[in-house]
């Protein structure tokens, strides 16, 4: 009896130290950086629970973590003294176990009445690479009154490219939407970027009766974002604002 019961005991070991080498060789050793080095970073996994990171403290003009973690999606949301900069979900694997995450503002340079458009006589939609997705951050106004969106961005030269564009909110304010694709490299400092908004054209466009009309614009790597659609009925005329630089008449 004795006999078997450390049998037992010998057996369970054994399969719980396999476990342990299993879950020991999943197991990878993430190094995440931010810029600027002001910036603190949070983590979760793809269940939403708190993953524990090590500071690294300022490495090289970043802010370095570490974290243990095995492969799969994990969400990064990073903050400074003034507020969030929004969140980036992405996969993390043998390929991505160093990475660096870059700060990104988004501004419009266009004005209107001799004043910069504030950020809600606008907004802006980014298209991110397959297997990413970001959520943005608090807008930060700057004294001449232009208003900054925040963005946490994967960098990882031209292999990952980002497109972004901004559209008017209102057709009264007379301007187009406009994009831009970047692919975006790492640095210490942030990255700034600036949308110029042309003015409003206008178009007219025959549509049989019983047609589906829409206007489409390609954004990034053959994908396309619809600006304006409907179906055409008799004797009916369509007016609809369609704020894209892609619209030629």
């Amino acid at each position: 009896m004795r006999k078997a019961f450390l049998s037992l005991v010998l057996i369970l070991a054994m399969v719980f130290s396999m476990g342990a080498a299993v879950l020991a060789e999943d197991s990878n050793i993430y190094t995440v950086s931010v810029a600027t080095s002001d910036l603190s970073l949070a983590a979760t996994d793809s269940e939403g629970d708190a993953v524990t990171l090590k500071d690294g403290g300022v490495v090289d003009g970043y802010h370095q973590y570490t974290f243990s973690g095995v492969p799969g999606t994990y969400t990064f949301s990073a903050e400074d003294t003034k507020g969030s900069w929004g969140t980036i979900t992405m996969n993390m694997d043998a390929e991505t176990s160093d990475i660096v995450l870059r700060a990104t503002t988004y501004a419009v340079s266009t004005k209107v009445d001799g004043n910069y458009l504030s950020d809600d006589q606008y907004h802006i939609e980014v298209f991110c690479p397959d297997g990413i997705t970001v959520t943005p951050g608090i807008v930060d106004v700057t004294d001449t009154g232009q208003s900054k969106n925040r963005y946490l961005f994967y960098t990882n030269g031209n292999a990952t490219v980002y497109a972004a564009a901004v559209f008017p909110e209102s057709s009264e304010l007379g301007l187009q939407y406009s994009q831009m694709s970047r692919a975006m490299s790492a640095g210490t400092s942030v990255n700034s970027l600036t949308f110029s908004m042309p003015q409003a054209i206008t178009g007219t466009f025959t549509v049989p009766h019983g047609a589906d009309f829409r206007i489409e614009a390609q954004v990034v790597n053959y994908k396309y974002m619809e600006l304006t659609s409907f179906t055409k009925e008799e004797g009916f005329l369509c007016s609809t604002h369609v704020s894209s630089n892609a619209v030629k008449t």
